[in-house]
């Protein structure tokens, strides 16, 4: 009587040969994603971004004092709530202790205008910030500046 080995799998490769399978099969399919929603994803990050980088110039014109840049950023409409030009802006900030020393960005919400909140310095004193802005054209304008004592709240989902 023969006897035979008993015959050896290629169990291992098999599960070598699947598990690099789904390693090639995934790297594909994030490639996909990246492809469909990358430009998706891009366009998001710029409508987020544009509002804040507005409305971190405008803090930074008015910390630096620079108060032609500033009124150069208000929304047309705001000219006239604004002082009606640099030097009138510098007053209305002025008058109302509005003049800045510090701005720090921490929310932003785009419901057809963009809301900027942050917190910043105005005579020694920590308050908190919301610059409202409103597309004008393809920029974003400053239409409005709130300084006050009173944190933001969560805006209620659903």
């Amino acid at each position: 009587m023969t006897t035979t080995a008993p015959k050896r799998g290629c169990f291992g490769r098999s599960i070598l040969t699947v598990i690099i399978a789904l390693i090639i099969g995934s790297v594909v399919c994030v490639g996909i994603v990246v492809v469909v929603a990358g430009p998706a994803i891009s366009n998001l990050f710029n409508t987020l971004a544009a509002p804040i980088t507005v409305s971190q110039d405008f803090m930074n014109a008015l910390i630096a004092k620079d108060y032609t840049k500033a009124y150069g950023m208000v929304h047309p409409s705001q000219k006239e709530s604004f002082g009606g030009s640099a030097e009138g802006m510098q007053k209305v900030l002025s008058d109302n202790g509005l003049e800045p020393s510090s701005f720090t960005f921490t929310y932003v919400q785009i419901i057809g205008d963009a809301i900027v909140n942050g917190t910043g310095i105005f005579g020694g004193e920590n308050k908190y910030v919301y610059v409202n802005l409103r597309k004008d054209g393809d920029a974003w304008k400053i239409i409005g500046l709130e300084v006050n004592n009173t944190a933001p709240t969560a805006t209620p989902s659903g």
